[in-house]
Formats: structure tokens, C-alpha cells, sequence
């Protein structure tokens, strides 16, 4: 069995391969993921459906070199919170961005029951604006 900490560090790990099929195993069937409002497609999603097809697979589409890169993972109970930046160059601008995040997962039976996200959204909306 693994801890919370491990689940969330395979998330990442599935996520950067994009092996959704993988990654729709550490999620509840009822997730409820919360984006910021100024960020893509932000605002809650819930269903791990909606959240894998409406905000997992889309950073390709809008983003090239898309990356979260971790800094630190912090177990705490059964929330494990991570730290980190986005980065990635918005492809209908061609403008680069890099920013902050903190993301925060509530875990319940091995999965991943809640999740959200703390961000800039500023420099995000800046890269997908043009001019």
C-alpha cells in the first residue's frame, strides 16, 4: 500500500507521461477539482471524467512544453500538499510563462478525493494575450 505522498508523486509521474489511463486510477469517481477562475478553463470540475478530459488533456492542445515541476511534496493526514511552478509557452501567442503554484489534495481510500490550486493567474493570463 502506498502513503498519500507516494499517490500524489505517481499523479505527477502519470501526468508528465500522459498515461491518463493510469492516472484515472488514483482518482475518486467524484473528485471535485477546483481551478483558479482566472486560469484555463478554471473553476470546479467535478467527476474524474470532466477532470481528466476538460483539464488534464487540454495543456497540450493550448500549451507547448507545458510542465508542473515539483519543488517539494508535504504529507499532512490525509492531505498532501505540493509545491512548484508551471511553465510553458501559450501557442496561439507564442508567449512563455512561468508561475507559482501550490496545489492541495485531499486523499480518501488510496485516491484522490479533492483537489485545489493556488496559483498567479496573472502571468498565466498575460502568456494567452496578445499584443
Amino acid at each position: 500500500m502506498h502513503s498519500n505522498k507516494e499517490i500524489i508523486q505517481r499523479l505527477y509521474q502519470f501526468f508528465k507521461q500522459k498515461e491518463f489511463d493510469q492516472l484515472r486510477l488514483l482518482l475518486k469517481e467524484d473528485i471535485r477539482w477546483e481551478q483558479m477562475k482566472g486560469f484555463p478553463n478554471g473553476g470546479i470540475h467535478t467527476g474524474r471524467e470532466q477532470v481528466i478530459s476538460l483539464v488534464l488533456a487540454g495543456f497540450d492542445t493550448n500549451w507547448e512544453g507545458w510542465k508542473a515541476v515539483v519543488e517539494e511534496f508535504i504529507e499532512a493526514g490525509d492531505s498532501v500538499l505540493v509545491t512548484g511552478y508551471y511553465e510553458g509557452t501559450y501557442r496561439k501567442t507564442g508567449k512563455y510563462m512561468k508561475a507559482d503554484f501550490l496545489h492541495h489534495y485531499q486523499l480518501a481510500d488510496a485516491q484522490v478525493a479533492a483537489f485545489k490550486q493556488y496559483t498567479d493567474t496573472f502571468e498565466i493570463y498575460a502568456a494567452t494575450q496578445p499584443g
